[in-house]
């Protein structure tokens, strides 16, 4: 068999380009919808849960779970109990990163996870 597009005479149908099980860069990973893509505050609040889980945490913010421990054991997050889980309140999230850029941009060397 003859793939016409591709000019393959293998009897399989070769591979899509746009396959691979790694998002692309710039891609959105989060398992929620965006909040900030066309909606108001009322619908924003609603297409993301108030708390996260650790691992949510970590894929809004950018780093890896035991990171999240860390600053969450350091005080430098905050979190509530939920039985016996720990939940990062979504508005932490992002307060945790405007102050590392707020730090940033001061000039004060911010590390996260020391």
């Amino acid at each position: 068999m003859t793939h016409t597009s591709t000019g393959d005479t293998s009897p399989y149908p070769s591979p899509r380009a746009d396959t691979s099980p790694y998002p692309s860069p710039g891609a959105d990973i989060s398992p929620y919808p965006s909040p900030w893509v066309g909606a108001g505050p009322r619908e924003a609040s609603r297409s993301r849960p108030l708390l996260l889980s650790v691992k949510e945490a970590a894929v809004l913010i950018g780093v890896g779970r035991t990171t999240i421990y860390k600053l969450m054991d350091g005080g430098d997050l905050a979190y509530v109990h939920v039985g016996k889980s720990r939940r990062i309140p979504l508005k932490e999230a992002h307060d945790f990163v405007e102050r590392l850029c707020l730090s940033s941009e001061l000039g004060i060397q911010g590390r996260i996870g020391r």
